[in-house]
């Protein structure tokens, strides 16, 4: 799905993606209550972040939070919830595989994508893993939720087939776990950068 489809549906509110709060997920594994030891607060990138709602909840527990998505739109709403919950947080607006021109630097030891890459062709999802690569810290997590490809009369990001994030992950990561999720129409992931 391209940015000015993600524009148009920012523009006219029509976001099922967004939650109110953030998922039980990123809450499990930061609070250590998934079986994994918790995470200790230090640099975390939200990819394609939408309108911030793990961004501000990150900063809110003291994490050095940012976000990254395509869509002006989403990123200002970002700011403009970021400021009324009173936390600090960067938002950069532009596309998440070329880290270097976005500015996003390095050493993120939490790195969260709730929906970016399957939403991504399957020929540029190398250089996705690419970038995630660069920027991630030795150790850093990655909590990943794959949408399975699916059909509908609305357009559906490609999704990502079971199995293929533990293929393009291979090499530099260890797949700590992979559970289905959303009544089987996706996964969830848990990566682990090897140092």
């Amino acid at each position: 799905m391209s940015e000015r489809w993600f524009r148009f549906l920012y523009r006219i509110r029509l976001t099922p993606w967004e939650t109110r709060g953030p998922v039980p997920e990123l809450v499990e594994a930061v609070d250590g209550t998934a079986g994994f030891p918790a995470l200790p607060a230090g640099r975390a990138l939200d990819i394609g972040c939408g309108t911030g709602t793990h961004v501000i909840w990150l900063a809110g527990r003291g994490w050095d939070a940012a976000g990254v998505d395509l869509t002006p739109v989403a990123i200002a709403r970002a700011r403009e919830k970021a400021e009324r919950a009173g936390v600090q947080a960067r938002w950069y607006v532009g596309d998440f595989m070329d880290p270097a021109g976005l500015g996003l630097g390095d050493g993120y030891g939490l790195l969260f994508d709730r929906g970016c890459l399957h939403s991504v062709p399957p020929g540029d999802r190398d250089a996705y893993v690419r970038a995630v690569t660069r920027i991630a810290a030795p150790g850093a997590v990655l909590l990943l939720l794959g949408c399975y490809p699916s059909r509908g009369p609305w357009p559906k990001p490609a999704g990502i087939a079971k199995g293929e994030v533990a293929a393009r992950f291979a090499d530099g990561w260890k797949l700590e776990a992979d559970e289905d999720r959303e009544r089987g129409h996706a996964a969830f992931y848990r990566l682990q950068r090897v140092p």
